[in-house]
């Protein structure tokens, strides 16, 4: 079977892409992302899609200027529109406190969502590939895992990214391209050993195929999908443990510890994705460890984690923070109708206007204002904020808000507010001002949570 059928019953199969949809591929000019390009563009005809591509130049090689023009040049040569962003992404590492690998992962994701948002996007596209795959199953067994470690990448994540040639291997993508006589950039950083995952596919793999089983990416991603099957079971039971135990961003250890260890596992890690957006430094032993703690009945204890985050336990809860003192704050600028992601915080913001209210949730509010005119913002707590309360009388400081709850010190500066002409509407998800509860204009706020893989 050819790559192009290949790449249409993984599409078929796992409803990847529906006709009408507009696709948006992930091009950093590599062998995998142009052959994801080409094929999409062949099946885009036959199956009824439209595609367009973006490039994020990271700023970092000397030939990052080169590869951002190769990717102009082939989309122009193809006829498929093609967006193009730069940033520094060892400045915002830095700043972040991350390697320069995560950091430009979570700015590639975000410019994704950005243009998926203003460009009316439905599918994001990435050329993640069979051997990616086994890689990252490898990976994470040296590193240590849960059960969902083991089950590879799945063919779609979030309902809309994609990944077509999870089913090709790498010799066939390099194949494809010799075949259409298919130009590509090559990152040299790919064939150098100092990362993990470069140490894997350029020492470990080879050996493992040329001496102990030559059909080795086919087999561990072939039972990659037993794990996954096992994992998925285990992730919906622990997702509803997790609502249930989860208040503000902490787990509540006394009702987590009632179920059974591999689902207090999983929790945890649920806490750490949905904190950092990424498990990959959450190994076993530091799983390990954080229930050493709760198993203990420690008050009040700090155990450091990799990646600048601390797990903590106070007021009976667990929580994860950053291990700087003083981690940056943010404030963005809201427009009706616009929805803002807020990196710091992983989530996305969108306030609009409304004809009529319906019921409230924990993450959205029906709220009105007097003026037509207002500004809006999302931003992090400072020092002397006061509102409203609902449900109580005078104004309050917001400290003495948190502290009431019981809400972690370290987790307060990362809780949004939304704020209209320089009052508080509502602290999101705790508690809203009740001055904003009558009004001439309505309008809802709500938060979204994103999860980037």
């Amino acid at each position: 079977m050819n790559i192009i059928r290949k790449v249409q019953q993984t599409i078929t199969t796992n409803n990847l892409i529906k006709s009408g949809e507009r696709v948006l591929v992930a091009l950093s000019g590599g062998s995998d992302s142009v052959t994801l390009l080409h094929v999409l563009k062949h099946l885009s005809g036959r199956m009824g899609f439209s595609i367009c591509a973006a490039h994020l130049n990271h700023n970092i090689r000397q030939e990052a200027a080169k590869d951002e023009q190769f990717v102009r040049d082939l989309c122009e040569k193809l006829q498929i529109e093609c967006y193009v962003k730069s940033v520094d992404v060892l400045e915002y590492a830095k700043k972040h406190s991350l390697s320069s690998e995560l950091a430009g992962r979570e700015l590639r994701y975000a410019f994704f969502e950005e243009l998926k948002k203003e460009k009316g996007i439905d599918k994001i596209a990435t050329a993640h590939n069979k051997n990616d795959s086994a890689e990252s199953i490898l990976l994470h067994l040296i590193r240590g895992c849960g059960i969902d470690g083991m089950g590879g990448i799945s063919p779609m994540r979030n309902g809309y990214i994609i990944r077509p040639i999870i089913e090709i291997t790498k010799k066939e993508i390099q194949q494809y391209c010799a075949d259409n006589s298919l130009e590509y950039v090559v990152d040299k950083t790919n064939f150098e050993t100092d990362y993990t995952r470069n140490k894997i596919r350029l020492l470990l793999l080879p050996i493992i195929e040329k001496e102990i089983n030559p059909n080795f990416i086919s087999t561990v991603t072939e039972n990659a999908d037993i794990f996954s099957e096992a994992a998925e079971f285990l992730d919906g039971y622990s997702e509803k443990v997790y609502n249930r135990v989860c208040k503000n961003n902490s787990l509540c250890i006394g009702e987590l510890m009632n179920e059974d260890i591999a689902v207090v596992r999983c929790v945890i890690q649920k806490l750490f994705c949905k904190y950092r957006k990424s498990c990959e430094k959450l190994s076993v032993k530091h799983i390990n460890e954080i229930i050493a703690i709760l198993k203990s009945g420690q008050t009040s204890k700090t155990l450091n984690l990799p990646m600048g985050i601390s797990a903590r336990i106070e007021y009976g809860g667990l929580f994860f923070t950053a291990t700087e003192k003083n981690p940056p704050g943010f404030d963005y600028v809201l427009k009706p109708g616009e929805e803002i992601y807020v990196l710091q915080g992983g989530f996305s913001v969108i306030i609009k206007d409304e004809e009529k209210a319906e019921k409230d949730s924990k993450n959205k509010i029906y709220f009105y204002t007097e003026k037509e005119d207002c500004e809006f913002r999302i931003r992090s707590r400072k020092n002397a904020d006061m509102f409203m309360p609902v449900g109580m009388s005078g104004r309050k400081k917001l400290s003495d808000l948190f502290s009431d709850m019981k809400i972690p010190k370290d987790m307060r500066d990362n809780i949004p507010l939304l704020i209209c002409d320089k009052e508080i509407v509502w602290v999101a998800c705790i508690r809203r001002d009740r001055r904003f509860l009558k009004g001439k204009r309505l309008m809802s706020c709500e938060i979204i949570k994103r999860s980037m893989d």
